[in-house]
């Protein structure tokens, strides 16, 4: 193989490594916002219950808690616009990985088609010389 072909085969696997953890950090943080989504809305759920359960509540107590159960539903719109973004880098950041995947696997073919055709004319030179060999112990036995 040459040179070059092993060094564009060494930058296509740093490239598809990098594509690769790309991808998982954008997983994580995806994630890690759905994580958050999932927490703030048991907030609200017990709030909610706080709310709902409790007669001795004064007016004063529950109307601060039906504002913080409005923040935290402010605060869950916003990671829920944050996580339909993080889905979107997710899903280009797992295309761009198939893509340098594909490059690289595509290179890997053009290096194993150079080796093959190198073994074939290696092969097709030790049989040139094998038969020349052996034409001349026929010719010197002559």
């Amino acid at each position: 193989m040459s040179d070059q072909l092993k060094l564009v085969l060494k930058l296509k696997d740093q490239a598809e490594e990098n594509a690769r953890q790309q991808l998982a950090r954008a997983e994580s943080q995806r994630d890690e916002l759905q994580s958050q989504i999932t927490a703030l809305e048991d907030y609200v759920k017990d709030y909610q219950r706080q709310l709902s359960s409790s007669a001795q509540t004064s007016m004063q107590q529950k109307h601060i808690l039906m504002s913080y159960i409005q923040q935290v539903q402010q605060a869950i719109a916003g990671h829920i616009e944050r996580l339909n973004a993080s889905h979107m880098a997710v899903g280009f950041a797992r295309e761009a990985w198939l893509e340098t995947k594909r490059q690289k696997m595509g290179i890997e073919k053009v290096v194993e088609s150079r080796a093959e055709d190198e073994k074939r004319q290696e092969a097709v030179r030790e049989q040139k010389l094998s038969d020349e060999f052996i034409s001349s112990r026929r010719f010197n036995s002559i």
